[in-house]
């Protein structure tokens, strides 16, 4: 009985941490995003709308994710560097122009941190 219950126990432990998802939580507030070619880290723009810059963090914020740190991928098309009002970096993330498919669908790549993004929205 007591061999039951310790397997119970410890499948549901084993269930619960494959399920975790890596959510950005990013609070601060960010003015703009700087936008870089992945390969070669040219400067491509920088985007300012904050109606837009708002929706990609709540959408970051709140996503499903799936860890990429056991998989082989091309490199994003895109480095996303997000800034304050101080003009520092807060954050950076990798961006690829289609949809790709790495444990959940998304453009999405924390390639530093091992975790795709279930985030479909496109650059302005």
């Amino acid at each position: 009985m007591k061999r039951g219950v310790l397997f119970v126990i410890l499948f549901l432990i084993i269930s619960l941490v494959g399920c975790q998802n890596k959510n950005l939580d990013l609070t601060e507030e960010i003015m703009s995003i700087e936008v870089y070619v992945w390969k070669d880290n040219s400067f491509v723009t920088t985007i300012e709308d904050k109606e837009w810059i708002d929706e990609l963090i709540e959408e970051l914020n709140k996503a499903i994710t799936h860890s990429t740190a056991d998989m082989d991928y091309p490199s994003p098309d895109y480095k996303l560097i997000f800034k304050n009002a101080q003009d520092e970096d807060v954050f950076q993330i990798g961006y690829f122009i289609e949809v790709v498919k790495l444990g959940v669908k998304g453009r999405y790549v924390d390639v530093y941190e091992d975790v795709m993004y279930k985030v479909d929205l496109k650059l302005p």
